[in-house]
């Protein structure tokens, strides 16, 4: 009988952890594959509150630059600034590549606005104007 409790034991606790926390999906890419001009913003619109986890622009990177600084802004307010890192980039034009950040913000519904020290993002009409993003994250309670 002992073996047999262990058994529902190890089930229900394997079945708490497949349960577990929700984890981070890709939420917004405005990304595609037309030529392409600078930005230094990249804007979306939040449905619900959402934990946004991460985000990657395409940025045109320079010669020895490997980071670049940003600031997150909701419905115009201030939430957080740090730094994106140069991540992965395209096999033919070396200088656009990926630029990466973990975010960790807590953000309410409403517009929301990646800014980068250079206008550097890639924009065409196809991104309405906007910098190249894509958001990661989940809704919040």
């Amino acid at each position: 009988m002992r073996i047999g409790s262990t058994f529902a034991f190890c089930l229900a606790a394997g079945l708490v952890l497949a349960a577990g926390p929700a984890s981070a999906q890709q939420f917004y890419n405005n990304w595609n594959t037309a030529a392409c001009g600078f930005t230094d913003h990249a804007r979306f619109r939040l449905h619900e509150p959402t934990r946004l986890t991460s985000i990657e622009l395409w940025y045109h990177w320079g010669p020895r630059e490997s980071e670049v600084r940003y600031e997150i802004f909701a419905d115009g307010e201030f939430v957080k600034r740090g730094r994106l890192m140069r991540a992965g980039c395209d096999p033919y034009q070396e200088a656009w590549c990926e630029a990466r950040a973990n975010v960790g913000a807590d953000l309410p519904r409403g517009d929301v606005e990646v800014r980068t020290e250079r206008a550097k993002l890639c924009q065409n009409d196809g991104s309405d104007g906007n910098g190249f993003i894509h958001a990661f994250g989940m809704p919040t309670d």
